[in-house]
């Protein structure tokens, strides 16, 4: 990783950049875990000689999953940021199991206050990373979602959710 001074819009500010290798795998798409067997329908799709076995790969997938979900919620727990994990293509199953978080470049902080935060992009990417780690667990590790979390009940909120949902339509109306 690299910091550049990028001078985009009238303005100079420091990012940060990362050259990202490749990672062989399946895109895990929070948003479109579909019927029971999504995860062994990927393992499916990019199954090849000499591969483990699907029954393995999937007890892997499980385990790399839980361990996600719990270190992400550790570093939101010690620091108060979150990886973004919205992105579509930002969360990578590979043929042996392991999960992968492929665009480590947006990093945002969790703030319980309002307003909602945007990114630079003008994205309310907090709140829906911490969705996709409520669906991570509740759809995938079939863990129940409780409410009386700070985390989920600050940010799945249902009058929150529909202002995040209202945001983003207008995000993607400006594409």
């Amino acid at each position: 990783e690299f910091m550049t001074d990028y001078t985009g819009m009238g303005e100079s500010r420091i990012v940060l950049c990362g050259l990202q290798e490749y990672v062989e795998g399946q895109i895990l798409d929070p948003w479109r875990l579909f019927g029971d067997h999504y995860l062994m329908d990927l393992f499916s799709s990019m199954q090849k000689p000499g591969a483990i076995q699907k029954s393995d790969a999937l007890h892997k997938a499980t385990k790399s999953i839980e361990t996600f979900v719990k270190r992400i919620r550790k570093m939101i727990t010690l620091t108060r940021y979150i990886p973004d994990l919205a992105g579509i293509g930002n969360l990578i199953l590979t043929p042996q199991g392991g999960l992968k978080l492929v665009d480590i470049n947006n990093i945002v902080e969790i703030n319980y206050n309002e307003p909602i935060l945007l990114d630079d992009k003008g994205y309310p990417s907090c709140d829906v990373s911490i969705e996709v780690l409520s669906i991570l667990e509740r759809d995938i590790l079939q863990k129940k979602i409780h409410m009386d979390d700070p985390l989920y009940g600050f940010f799945l909120s249902p009058k929150r959710r529909e202002r995040v949902t209202a945001i983003e339509k207008k995000f993607y109306a400006a594409l």
